[in-house]
């Protein structure tokens, strides 16, 4: 069997390694900033935990009335 210029794998191309690696290189980026921005809030929300955890720990003889 001939085979046909349309019958060509994506592989058998002189440019496929580069853009192989480009999508490589631009998911790679892609994960690093969605880890990034992943690790930021996580540091505000621990941030936003301790000060509630701190409001939550005062007594029940300090807190004020509201009704006042």
């Amino acid at each position: 069997m001939k085979k046909r210029t349309s019958d060509r794998t994506l592989e058998s191309f002189k440019i496929f390694p580069y853009l192989a690696w480009g999508v490589t290189l631009f998911f790679s980026y892609f994960v690093f900033t969605i880890i990034v921005d992943l690790q930021q809030t996580v540091q505000q929300l621990q941030t936003v935990t301790q000060s509630l955890e701190t409001k939550v720990a005062v007594p029940v003889d300090q807190i004020q009335d509201f009704d006042r």
